[in-house]
């Protein structure tokens, strides 16, 4: 169909996924990288052209991590084409007219289920406009709090027969096999791609604290705030920039003209590259700044494990780190757990002792 390779072809994934969960080893980051092609490979032909939607236009450090490594990913292995770009604002317009060989891709990440409903929306109109496409949603973690909105997706899912979803840990994985009885894969997060980054600048503080402070917060408690040797933060209050307000005003011509001038889209794509590396630079530096960190965002760990930062790793609202760190052993000599935030800081405490130990 379209000319897409089979997705038949197992063996190569099953290889790779032995190499990235041999408990008790850390996997190189190649290894990661690996199973991601064998998993996405055969479902894109190399030199494809592809539309990328829910680009995450929105200030989320990890989600331009996510977004980044897809784009090396695309460009590196599959040498593939980007022909279009939107965020989770497309839903509220007319979708693009694309010729059915074009592969719909979905932005991975934490947003399948009812938590974030607008990018769940785009995701299940996405799948009514396109029912000749092949439609492959990038791995994500699933999490449903109301019955009903859970058996939408199941509706909507099970309606297309060409929909490919891939899963980012084993809870996800019984999930989406719940949610769809097609092709469902188990896959890392691709802000892995990215490969290895190195701190961005010589640490500022013993201890920075990456904490949500939105619906995934585990803890009322989690919020800015400075104590002892702990500065805490959150991704979410993001400073305006040049590249944000010339996205802004390009996605208004867009709407104006319907979409018919390609000068503007392909300034509009290259906007969302450039805004994606300023928002992964803002992560870094938050994160390069501490000797060590404590943070309950999944992307906080990975970039940590990217950046060789020692951490220490709590759990968001429904455990989507844990299901991430049991399902690929991230962080293997680098990432210590903790329940409560206080353990967390006795922990990070300790990491620092052994990091100024081993200095001397």
């Amino acid at each position: 169909m379209h000319g897409l390779p089979n997705i038949s072809q197992h063996g190569a994934a099953s290889v790779a996924a032995q190499k990235v969960s041999s408990a008790g080893t850390a996997p190189r980051l190649e290894d990661y990288a690996e199973r991601i092609h064998a998993v996405l490979g055969p479902l894109v032909a190399v030199g494809a052209s592809v539309a990328l939607f829910d680009f995450p236009n929105y200030p989320n450090v990890g989600d331009s991590a996510i977004r980044l490594g897809q784009e090396i990913y695309l460009r590196s292995k599959l040498r593939a084409r980007i022909v279009h770009v939107d965020d989770c604002t497309a839903v509220g317009r007319p979708f693009p007219a694309l010729p059915e060989a074009v592969v719909i891709l979905i932005h991975g990440g934490g947003n399948l289920g009812d938590l974030y409903p607008h990018h769940q929306i785009l995701r299940e109109k996405l799948i009514e406009r396109y029912p000749h496409h092949r439609i492959i949603q990038l791995p994500q973690s699933i999490h449903f709090l109301d019955a009903r909105n859970e058996e939408q997706c199941r509706r909507v899912f099970g309606s297309h027969r060409d929909f490919h979803l891939l899963v980012r840990d084993h809870e996800s994985l019984k999930l989406g096999q719940r949610l769809h009885h097609g092709p469902t894969r188990l896959s890392p997060d691709m802000a892995l791609c990215l490969g290895r980054l190195g701190r961005s600048a010589e640490p500022r503080h013993p201890i920075v604290g990456l904490l949500r402070t939105d619906e995934e917060q585990a803890s009322a408690g989690f919020c800015p705030v400075r104590e002892n040797r702990l500065i805490a933060t959150d991704l979410l209050n993001e400073p305006s920039t040049l590249t944000q307000r010339l996205t802004g005003r390009v996605d208004r011509w867009l709407r104006t003209f319907l979409r018919s001038l390609a000068p503007l889209s392909r300034l509009k794509r290259q906007l969302y590259h450039h805004l994606a590396h300023e928002q992964l630079k803002r992560g870094r530096d938050i994160l390069g700044s501490g000797q060590v960190v404590i943070t309950d965002r999944l992307h906080g760990h990975i970039l940590c494990i990217l950046m060789g930062i020692s951490h220490v790793a709590l759990d968001n609202s429904y455990r989507k780190i844990g299901n991430f760190f049991d399902a690929w052993n991230t962080g293997a000599g680098l990432c210590q757990r903790a329940s409560t935030l206080n353990d967390a800081l006795d922990r990070a405490n300790d990491l620092l002792k052994t990091l100024q130990f081993g200095a001397v």
